[in-house]
């Protein structure tokens, strides 16, 4: 399965491309020449037609064949194009542990509680964004302190080897 590539937009419509394939057998060299002739052809016409539909040639294999794959362009109205999500596993750990709660939520009894529980989930809420808040400034201060400590301690231990370096007690005693 080869996804559309959004090659251009204009207005409600979506240019697209896609990659095909012919992989269900392997024709002699008469062949794949008349299908090339063919394809030639095709391809004079609809350049002429100035059409929506465009195909090239691309793509080789090792053995210096050239493998039948071909590029696809086609416009396509906006209202028929859906699009898969792909998420990750941090994504899928939070959707697998909130998959009871909907089912739940789902049911008639857990939309009636959902009704029932509202203003006071919504006045919790409230009470609580100020510690919230607070709690994100004490963590952005905490990173800050954090940097400046290592940077400190750093600076401690590079004065500390430097000085016990016994070539540099030397030099310092003999200039003394």
């Amino acid at each position: 399965l080869h996804p559309l590539q959004i090659k251009d937009m204009k207005g409600e419509y979506i240019l697209a491309s896609y990659d095909m394939i012919n992989t269900h057998y392997s024709p002699t060299m008469a062949q794949e020449e008349q299908q090339q002739q063919f394809y030639n052809d095709n391809m004079a016409f609809i350049e002429n037609r100035n059409d929506h539909h465009n195909f090239n040639d691309i793509g080789g294999r090792e053995d210096g064949r050239e493998k039948k794959r071909k590029r696809g362009t086609v416009r396509i109205h906006r209202n028929t194009i859906f699009v898969i999500e792909r998420t990750n596993l941090l994504d899928t750990a939070v959707d697998l542990s909130l998959k009871p709660t909907d089912m739940v939520m789902s049911t008639a009894i857990g939309r009636n509680v959902s009704h029932a529980a509202q203003p006071y989930v919504e006045a919790a809420g409230d009470l609580l964004a100020p510690v919230l808040l607070s709690s994100r400034l004490l963590l952005e201060a905490s990173k800050v302190g954090g940097g400046a400590l290592a940077v400190g301690l750093k600076t401690a231990v590079v004065s500390v080897v430097e000085s016990s370096d016994p070539e540099k007690r030397r030099k310092a005693k003999r200039s003394s």
